[in-house]
């Protein structure tokens, strides 16, 4: 996933998700096709989604759900990937940049969303589950800007 332009991302929204609603269930999933230049954001609501097979066709694949607990709403995803584990960190970090800017209305709706946090859950070099905190959706919003800048 080097490289990534974040203007040339598709982005597809699947109804009855809109750019405002809703909050539960919305979820969201970053794929990186075969030709590494193929990226596609996906918004749908849990109940839409197609089960996902993955395949060497897709070596990077980032599914992620907006969730509510404790009090407080959460960003809660999962990786699947392919590649090289020891760039499975840069990938989720691109893939946060492309799902968080790809839905940036819906923040213009709800900002208080914009400092939740991010745990993404992924399989180590050892096959073991590690959840690792991402910050909240305003860092990789902040991030993408810095990086049109330079």
């Amino acid at each position: 996933m080097n490289g990534i332009n974040i203007p040339n991302v598709t982005v597809n929204i699947i109804p009855p998700v809109t750019e405002f609603s809703p909050v539960d269930g919305r979820q969201y999933m970053v794929e990186c096709l075969l030709d590494q230049n193929q990226l596609m954001l996906t918004i749908h609501q849990n109940s839409n989604h197609k089960r996902y097979t993955f395949t060497k066709e897709i070596p990077f694949l980032l599914i992620a759900e907006w969730v509510y607990q404790l009090g407080q709403y959460a960003i809660i995803g999962k990786v699947m990937n392919s590649e090289n584990q020891s760039s499975i960190n840069e990938n989720v970090e691109k893939a946060l940049m492309i799902m968080v800017n790809g839905d940036r209305k819906f923040f213009k709706y709800f900002p208080w969303l914009l400092e939740a946090p991010i745990y993404i859950q992924f399989y180590n070099e050892d096959n073991q589950i590690v959840t690792n905190y991402y910050g909240s959706p305003r860092r990789w919003i902040l991030k993408e800007r810095k990086e049109i800048v330079r």
